[in-house]
């Protein structure tokens, strides 16, 4: 994957694994969790557009690969509402 380098949060990619994963990426970690409202908001829209528009889970944690690469927290997203 390409890594770019950009000062805010967004969509980095969208994967369909029987729920749609969609990544959040940003520069500071704790920015995407200080903001966490925000980023949800963002995972749900472009969940939303991709057909899936209830909000199953996200993960706990944020996701660091090291120096120059994006930060990711992963939200999941179904086509129906799961119990």
């Amino acid at each position: 994957m390409n890594r770019e380098y950009w000062e805010d949060i967004r969509v980095v990619k969208t994967e369909k694994v029987q729920l749609l994963r969609v990544v959040i990426g940003g520069v500071d970690p704790w920015e995407m969790l200080e903001n966490e409202e925000r980023t949800r908001k963002l995972a749900e829209q472009e969940a939303i557009e991709k057909g899936f528009p209830y909000f199953y889970q996200v993960e706990d944690e944020v996701r660091t690969y090291g120096q120059n690469e994006l930060s990711e927290r992963w939200y999941y997203f179904s086509k129906k509402p799961i119990k």
